[in-house]
């Protein structure tokens, strides 16, 4: 396989998003139409009737198509999964299917990206049969336990809001997660570096925006969304903390051999600290969650469904693992370099551990960047010159040290 190309997991999950999208739009809209053609047949209709029976026109001035339904409350029923209108015991494959279903195009150009670069690079390091088993698994359950929920609320209150289950939430969700795992201390960056986000954070960033929108929307797709993102945030984590064989790739050579008896059994899961529950969490909400996380730890400890050496990290390990995320960061650019919109930077360069990212020289980015700096009187264009012309200075410097005088 090309260093450069699509995977094919990659490409089918790309594949299935744009043809999924597609013909949900296409009869969505196809639908919409045909439900306003005839409504204004049927006013129409009514009018000349009226007129008929002696009623003035004015006296259906009122009658607004409002009962029309909007066209993203429309869905096609053989790919969506819709509670108390699908019986996925007929139709199984909606559980899969309508995770690639995107509305809008903002929301389908995002998850096309996401899932090209992101994915991409997850399934060359992991392989397609265990890429497409921790995806499929992922959305799978996630849509499961949120139909699940949602024919229970149903069965409570059949006026309870629903909206169709869609949208590739769990998908980036267990991407980033996976992304989280392998580069921990990394920047996301997005415009060349004009946008950067910590990769630890951006699931939480995502997470956190799908619930304030649940909470301010009057929208029932977008607590769907928030369900799934929380969801797939827990059952992604929960398999690659305890039961990914290999762990993170990055402590392959430190933790996963055990001695039994006369075999040798590859501990499962990552075991480090970096990758626990906690770290996706900013501060002071990841205080309040590794409380939480450290006395579940205890129970289960005590009730032996977890062997507290297994996650005993040493000074060694965190070296090790320093040293194989900075191999892990030049792997990722080297797959992402073909984008400018989206790249990863280490959070070492903000300490200058590592060259701070600059800005792109030209275009829209590079203008506004000179606009901001002028209006607050930062004057980085003179600095950045200057800083130029002194290591232009110092480099013809050193090369006269090494000239044979004449």
């Amino acid at each position: 396989m090309a260093r450069n190309s699509v995977p094919p997991v990659t490409k089918l999950f790309l594949s299935l998003l744009v043809v999924c999208s597609l013909i949900s739009f296409i009869l969505r809209y196809a639908t919409y139409l045909h439900i306003v053609t005839s409504e204004t047949h049927d006013q129409d209709h009514a009018h000349l009737i009226n007129n008929q029976d002696g009623i003035k026109p004015h006296s259906i001035e009122g009658a607004t198509p409002s009962d029309l339904p909007d066209p993203h409350e429309l869905y096609v029923p053989f790919i969506a999964l819709v509670p108390g209108q699908t019986n996925v015991l007929t139709m199984p494959w909606v559980l899969f299917t309508s995770t690639f279903i995107e509305g809008g195009l903002i929301a389908f150009t995002i998850s096309f990206f996401l899932i090209l670069y992101t994915g991409r690079y997850i399934e060359v390091l992991w392989g397609s049969r265990e890429f497409f088993t921790y995806l499929s698994c992922n959305v799978l359950i996630s849509n499961f336990i949120t139909f699940v929920y949602y024919k229970f609320k149903l069965s409570i209150d059949e006026s309870f809001p629903i909206s169709p289950i869609t949208g590739s939430s769990s998908i980036i969700i267990a991407l980033l997660v996976a992304i989280k795992q392998r580069i921990p201390n990394h920047y996301l960056l997005f415009l060349n570096g004009f946008i950067r986000l910590p990769v630890s954070l951006v699931p939480f960033l995502i997470i956190t925006t799908n619930t304030i929108l649940s909470i301010i929307s009057s929208d029932p797709f977008y607590k769907v969304i928030t369900i799934l993102s929380w969801l797939s945030l827990i059952i992604s984590w929960t398999y690659l903390r305890f039961y990914k064989e290999g762990g993170s790739g990055r402590q392959l050579s430190l933790l996963p051999i055990t001695e039994t008896g006369s075999s040798f059994t590859l501990i499962k899961g990552d075991r480090t600290n970096q990758f626990a529950l906690f770290t996706f969490f900013p501060k002071p909400i990841s205080y309040i969650v590794k409380f939480i996380s450290n006395k579940l730890f205890d129970i289960f400890v005590v009730l032996k469904l977890i062997n507290r050496q297994d996650f005993i990290e040493t000074e060694l390990e965190d070296n090790q693992d320093e040293d194989n995320n900075n191999t892990t960061q030049q792997d990722l650019i080297s797959q992402m370099s073909q984008s400018r919109l989206f790249t990863s930077s280490s959070l070492a360069g903000v300490s200058g551990g590592v060259s701070t990212v600059s800005l792109p020289k030209s275009g829209f980015i590079r203008t506004l960047q000179i606009k901001i700096s002028s209006i607050f009187g930062i004057n980085s264009i003179k600095d950045e010159n200057l800083s130029l012309s002194s290591r232009r200075k110092q480099a013809l410097a050193q090369l006269d040290s090494k000239l044979p005088g004449v």
